[in-house]
């Protein structure tokens, strides 16, 4: 019986067979890593809104009291106005980059504030 050696073949066929083989597994190595990205983001997102909902309370809070200070010192403004304004300021400041996550503008923060406080006064 004769004997057939491959071996020469081997070598030739093993370069090629790893080269591919490594191009799939970096393949799903990327779309893996992006699916983890997307989870990621969505927790952050998730996260981010809590946050501002939370700030959201204590920014009206705080808006309340700094129109309420003001008007005991004799000042005459439009409450409400004022009460968005200081709040909005309030919540800019507190939460700058869970804003910066949602991709808030300082108009968009003042009309949620705005329609907060609209929703808590009736």
């Amino acid at each position: 019986m004769t004997a057939i050696d491959f071996s020469p073949l081997l070598g030739e066929l093993i370069a090629p067979l790893f080269a591919i083989l490594g191009g799939v597994a970096a393949y799903f190595a990327r779309r893996g890593l992006r699916a983890i990205e997307r989870w990621l983001d969505i927790q952050l997102t998730d996260r981010a809104c809590a946050t501002v909902l939370i700030a959201l309370d204590r920014a009206l809070a705080y808006g309340e009291q700094r129109v309420s200070a003001s008007l005991l010192e004799g000042a005459v403004a439009d409450v409400r106005s004022a009460k968005v304004a200081a709040a909005a300021q309030y919540l800019i400041d507190q939460t700058p980059g869970a804003l910066k996550k949602l991709g808030m503008s300082e108009p968009e923060v003042q009309r949620l504030v705005a329609a907060e406080l609209a929703k808590r006064i009736g």
